[in-house]
């Protein structure tokens, strides 16, 4: 059976000579022997930073083990995962860390501390150096994911990886490339579906990170990275609810309420046809994506369209009579099975949405 390692310091001695715990992998470069493990075994959500800082290097070998993920960030990391969905409101993270039986697992993509000699023969753990490993040490980098993140368990659904600069992110998505070469699909600049699970790129919690606060609650630039993120993982704007598409279980039956009265009486009674059919061939998961097809947008992304009043809005025709707003996810692939079209927009500019035939919908 598939599992993490158990929370707690790891014995792993792959890139080191025998006894000793410091290795140069590169000229330029120390790696000090201090894998760990937090969180649970068998998690749904999978986070990783890229490797230990100074900070967290030095509370491993001097301090509490429970302190040592993302200490010095782990507010804006709280913010993240609650903004995603990962972290139910009533749990701290400091709670979900220290956690072996939690739904979150925490990491990095190298689990022991490496760090990078700098223009002036000075040893840094951040910064550009993220970017250099991926040429100057792959194989600590190799060694290290086809360790830990190559055989994950089913459990996990989405890896969460802290960083999406594209000079971290496009090495990231080569690496998974390459450990997943049959199944893997890139979904956006920021996230990818490999090994049947999302992994999705978030700012970086670290208070270095000048762009952090304007990628969590901005509405234009930086923010249009979370946007990117969240359509991936199928949340909306409320993710207050505490859960994902992917977590939602299709079992509610669509209300007859929430049927337009304006719409035509054979369109009307088509629809309350739809809204009683049972869905039962469909479970566990729903996302629904499509792509603009021609013009100067073609490519973009577009995922349902989410109105103010919280519903999705299906039609058969683009007369505004003829429109149904549904409310769940469930109700909207039901009336795609009928032929309905969807408004669906880009989530990264969701303001003008456009009706979508279901032969242009790709059901994931």
């Amino acid at each position: 059976m598939k599992m993490l390692p158990e929370h707690g310091k790891i014995d792993c001695r792959l890139c080191y000579p025998a006894d000793a715990n410091e290795a140069t992998p590169h000229r330029l470069w120390r790696m000090r022997n201090d894998p760990g493990a937090w969180g649970g075994r068998e998690p749904e959500w999978l986070v990783l930073g890229f490797s230990k800082g100074s900070t967290q290097a030095d509370y491993y070998a001097n301090g509490s083990f429970d302190d040592v993920a993302f200490a010095g960030m782990r507010p804006r990391l709280e913010r993240i995962l609650k903004r995603l969905g990962a972290l139910p409101s009533g749990v701290s993270l400091n709670d979900a860390i220290a956690n072996p039986e939690g739904n979150i697992a925490f990491g990095s993509l190298i689990r022991c501390s490496v760090a990078r000699q700098d223009s002036k023969a000075k040893y840094q753990c951040s910064g550009s150096l993220i970017t250099k490993s991926f040429k100057e040490i792959p194989q600590v980098i190799a060694a290290c994911t086809n360790q830990f993140l190559k055989h994950l368990p089913d459990s996990v659904k989405i890896v969460v990886m802290l960083g999406n600069n594209s000079s971290y992110v496009k090495p990231c998505h080569d690496l998974i490339r390459e450990m997943f070469p049959a199944a893997f699909e890139e979904l956006n600049e920021v996230a990818v579906r490999a090994d049947d699970r999302l992994w999705v790129h978030v700012a970086h919690p670290s208070g270095a990170n000048g762009h952090f606060e304007r990628w969590m609650e901005g509405r234009t630039g930086a923010a249009r990275k979370r946007k990117l993120v969240e359509a991936a993982l199928g949340l909306h704007k409320d993710v207050s609810h505490g859960r994902t598409f992917q977590q939602a279980k299709l079992h509610e039956k669509p209300p007859s309420d929430s049927l337009s009265r304006s719409i035509s009486d054979d369109t009307k009674h088509h629809a309350e046809k739809v809204a009683g059919k049972s869905v039962s061939s469909v479970s566990g998961q729903i996302n629904l994506r499509s792509r603009v097809r021609r013009g100067k947008q073609a490519g973009t992304l577009l995922v349902p369209h989410r109105y103010r009043d919280g519903c999705y809005v299906v039609s058969m025709t683009k007369f505004d009579r003829d429109q149904v707003r549904v409310q769940t996810m469930e109700q909207v692939f039901a009336y795609i099975q009928q032929g309905y079209k969807l408004r669906m927009s880009d989530p990264a500019n969701p303001r003008s949405p456009s009706l979508i035939s279901p032969k242009w919908i790709e059901i994931l």
